[in-house]
């Protein structure tokens, strides 16, 4: 008999190992790029390959559980990792001297093999996991990724400033070895093969039927991509240059980010949602509405650009929201959805949601530099992009 406690225990470890390693060696690839081109443009561009190689993998993702378990999955993606950031290293270690557009190449292969393990691990947990504890499930895993987002740009940050560039890469190579081991530990749950093959765009041929479907898929396929698409632009290019916040200094707001996410998480993956909050039935409900209710108070905070102090707090106080709305979209998820909807679901709604993500990034670039928006009003876009999803909730 499969024990739940014990395949998401394993899922969490997996996850805070390879989410340290993979929030350490982004830095140390970004920094390294921009060190041998010393052009931002092409550090920059590892953001770009990154949702490019994360769109490739969820679109792959339904179709590859036609012939494979979810478990073979995450096997494959931890030691495929592995052995691509073991090469990455050799090059920032300069043991193997090739073009700039070679490491990036190895490193969109990279994004595209790890991306299988976070699809992968939502579809077993949740065919895992009794319908009652899909929620202390997802938050003991999310707990995981979150700490791992607090701990990983430190780490890196101080390797890359008083060590060596390459080393983080090498720690990340070890992570993902480790990982891949542990990873042989769960058991096989193969998904019952339904009378359609699971693609990842099938669920167009549903999703419009099933309100709870449809309601799920745009509050975080649309809602929340845009709401935090629009933010980041405004911190990570008015507010950083602004407060003259350097490239590596900015995994700090990643770590802040990920301990104010970490906080909730926690909580929510050992305490259960009292019924004053509507309790099993409707407190994720109310939990992700209360937490875009106070995203939405950090983010109006940021409409005069702040002293850092100030900056640093709004943005652990989004964390904190940030991070409730996370577990709690997600745990819904897994209620609303079939086991194979849900690999269709979560693929379609990543697929989107970084489609969403990218072209609103790129028209408030647009708009910002003709001067038609301003950092002002695109808070203001930001907040009303909040309201919006919160309306979402609250139906």
């Amino acid at each position: 008999m499969i024990s739940q406690e014990k395949e998401n225990s394993i899922l969490a470890k997996i996850t805070f190992i390879t989410s340290v390693g993979d929030f350490i060696s982004f830095f140390a690839i970004l920094t390294y790029i921009y060190k041998t081109t010393d052009s931002i443009a092409l550090a920059s561009s590892t953001v770009l390959l990154e949702t490019v190689g994360k769109l490739m993998s969820y679109f792959s993702f339904p179709s590859l559980l036609n012939y494979t378990s979810a478990k073979k999955v995450i096997v494959f993606s931890q030691f495929s990792s592995g052995l691509l950031v073991g090469v990455l290293f050799l090059f920032a270690s300069e043991i193997i001297v090739v073009s700039p557009y070679v490491v990036l190449g190895v490193y969109f292969l990279l994004v595209l093999c790890s991306q299988f393990f976070d699809a992968a691990r939502e579809l077993h947990s949740k065919t895992a996991t009794h319908q009652s504890h899909h929620l202390k499930a997802q938050s003991l895993i999310m707990s995981q990724f979150f700490s791992a987002q607090f701990i990983g740009p430190i780490v890196s940050f101080i390797l890359i400033s008083y060590l060596n560039q390459a080393l983080p890469l090498l720690l990340d190579a070890g992570t993902f070895l480790v990982a891949g081991v542990m990873s042989l530990k769960l058991n096989e749950i193969k998904l019952k093969q339904g009378v359609h093959r699971l693609s990842s765009l099938r669920p167009l041929k549903y999703i419009l039927k099933k309100k709870e479907l449809l309601t799920i898929f745009l509050i975080r396929g649309i809602g929340t991509k845009f709401y935090i698409a629009v933010f980041n632009v405004l911190v990570f290019s008015v507010v950083t240059d602004h407060l003259d916040i350097k490239l590596i200094n900015s995994a700090w707001i990643y770590s802040l980010i990920g301990l104010g996410s970490f906080i909730p998480a926690n909580f929510l993956s050992k305490k259960n949602i009292p019924n004053w909050l509507g309790g099993e039935k409707y407190g994720e409900v109310w939990v992700a509405f209360l937490a875009l209710g106070l995203l939405l108070v950090s983010r109006v905070g940021f409409v005069n650009i702040p002293t850092i102090s100030i900056a640093a707090l709004l943005v652990f106080i989004g964390g904190i929201a940030n991070g409730s709305v996370a577990v709690t979209t997600r745990s819904i998820r897994r209620k609303v959805c079939t086991d194979n909807e849900f690999a269709e679901i979560v693929a379609f709604e990543n697929i989107f949601g970084f489609f969403i993500q990218s072209v609103t990034k790129y028209i408030c670039l647009f708009l910002l530099a003709k001067q038609v928006i301003n950092y002002e009003s695109g808070i203001y876009i930001s907040c009303a992009g909040i309201l919006m999803t919160a309306l979402l909730v609250a139906s």
